[in-house]
């Protein structure tokens, strides 16, 4: 039954696809708080970051979160489920990772460097493990 499991994955890891690039962007932001981060990183607004945490389509790390003040800090993964574009099989996501947190201006924002992927397409079944081997 692993084996079967094994193969199954590997299998998975060659379907999702990474339909838009990734993309580094150096920028300024005026806090930490996700909503602020997920809308600079995938350049869409904050209410529309806020409507998304509402239903319940924004995961930090891979657990859901529904507050927008909560802060993140470098090396979080943050993605915002693009509910129309998911099929059965694959979730499509907007991924924005905090790589690194820099100095702070003199007006006190903070200069950080985003890594993006504004449309991933990734298997259901490899979607966890995607997030562990981040974390490993």
């Amino acid at each position: 039954m692993q084996i079967l499991h094994r193969i199954l994955l590997k299998i998975n890891r060659s379907i999702s696809t990474n339909i838009s690039g990734t993309k580094t962007i150096e920028t300024v932001v005026t806090s930490l708080r996700i909503d602020r981060i997920l809308a600079t990183g995938l350049s869409i607004s904050r209410r529309k970051i806020e409507y998304s945490l509402l239903r319940g389509c924004v995961k930090l790390n891979g657990k859901v979160v529904t507050k927008k003040s909560i802060e993140i800090k470098s090396g979080d993964i943050v993605d915002k489920f693009i509910i129309e574009q998911t099929t059965e099989s694959h979730f499509t996501v907007g991924r924005v990772k905090l790589v690194e947190i820099g100095e702070t201006t003199k007006k006190g924002n903070y200069k950080i460097e985003l890594e993006r992927t504004k449309l991933l397409s990734i298997a259901k079944i490899e979607y966890t493990d995607s997030l562990s081997n981040e974390f490993a």
